[in-house]
């Protein structure tokens, strides 16, 4: 991730691609670009707000546009961090292999828990994505990111990640889940 944090901006880019091949067959082939930004309200209340592009050969997904925000309140202060809840909306635009383009409006709702153990980031994001027309189409999303600091501004990251979607096309699993290992660098 990229980003810059002001006084009351924070602006994130997180680019993301992931190849998997097995047997000399693309098995995963997953792009992801996420712009962030959060605006500071007051001391426990920030907006946020994103864009999004994705593509995922395994999941059939030739493209999903993301595009929305909301409000974000810290419910809980901890020692060395807290809990937040966000509630917001957002379009999305939809296209999966074999089917037209859908659109539809979901809730981009959130709850975010981050802290310290000794010298160890903890993190979890979860996401409550209902669609707003069907609430019975729901997208269910948690990731949980430990970050080991190596250097001063280098640290080994090991996240775990999981999904659901009520509604997926009709040869994807409902779930999926998975582990990442990778260096985050931080700009002092």
């Amino acid at each position: 991730a990229v980003g810059y944090r002001g006084e009351k901006n924070f602006v994130r880019l997180y680019p993301a691609y992931r190849v998997r091949s097995q047997e000399g067959a693309r098995q995963q082939d997953v792009r992801t670009l996420h712009l962030r930004h959060s605006y500071t309200l007051g001391a426990r209340t920030r907006t946020f707000a994103f864009a999004q592009y994705q593509s995922d050969l395994a999941l059939q997904l030739d493209n999903r546009f993301l595009l929305g925000g909301g409000v974000r309140r810290r419910v809980l202060e901890l020692t060395s961090g807290g809990i937040d809840v966000g509630l917001g909306v957002m379009w999305e635009r939809e296209k999966v292999t074999g089917d037209p383009a859908e659109h539809d409006m979901r809730g981009a709702n959130l709850l975010v828990i981050n802290g310290r153990s000794g010298t160890v980031d903890l993190n979890f994001t979860g996401f409550y994505q209902p669609r707003l027309d069907n609430f019975r189409d729901v997208r269910l999303a948690g990731s949980g990111t430990a970050a080991v600091p190596l250097l001063s501004s280098v640290a080994l990251t090991v996240s775990v990640r999981w999904l659901l979607d009520t509604d997926p096309p009709p040869t994807v699993q409902r779930e999926d889940y998975g582990i990442t290992v990778g260096i985050r660098y931080a700009f002092n």
